[in-house]
């Protein structure tokens, strides 16, 4: 019986001791080191919010990052030209300087979102010179856009507040679609 005992039992015992025991996690095992805060979970990086890639190496801004030419539409389709940069401000964020007619029309900043999707939230424009023919002492901008492939669409929103002389308010809506 102890023959027995020693041929099965201790066979076995060392078997189930070594592999549950012993186990080592894939993230130091395979040596993982995720970047810009992101954290190691069964073998691949969960990244901090506005990163991604496989380590969380990138940006999540650095897709949109390029020119873009398309066009913009309220009444009429005007012809514009969007460049597209990185904030240096903040990971989540992009700066969109607009073009129209090789005129530099407006700089405005959005917060990008993981699904590709981006907020313009209301901010002054930069450049306000007799834009749309809108005589304000302020003109201010917010919308939204979404990201597929290479091309951004978005709305904006443009809104002129009753100025000191006596201008009427105004909010124009304004589509466009650019492709890089």
């Amino acid at each position: 019986m102890k023959l027995l005992y020693s041929l099965f039992f201790v066979p076995f015992a060392v078997f189930v001791l070594t592999t549950t025991s012993c186990t080592q996690d894939p993230c130091q095992k395979n040596k993982i080191d995720c970047k810009n805060g992101g954290a190691c979970s069964d073998g691949s990086c969960v990244c901090a919010y506005a990163f991604e890639g496989s380590l969380c190496e990138n940006r999540i801004t650095k897709v949109f990052t390029g020119s873009y030419n398309g066009t913009e539409t309220d009444t009429v389709a005007t012809t514009v030209k969007l460049s597209v940069t990185e904030s240096l401000v903040a990971a989540d964020k992009i700066q969109l300087e607009l073009a129209m007619m090789m005129q530099k029309f407006s700089t405005y900043s959005a917060s990008v979102k993981h699904d590709g999707s981006f907020l313009i939230a209301d901010q002054l424009l930069v450049n306000k010179t007799d834009t749309f023919h809108i005589k304000s002492d302020t003109l201010h901008i917010y919308g939204s856009g979404k990201r597929t492939d290479k091309t951004l669409n978005y709305i904006l929103y443009y809104v002129a507040s009753p100025d000191s002389v006596g201008h009427d308010s105004m909010r124009r809506r304004v589509t466009g679609s650019v492709t890089k």
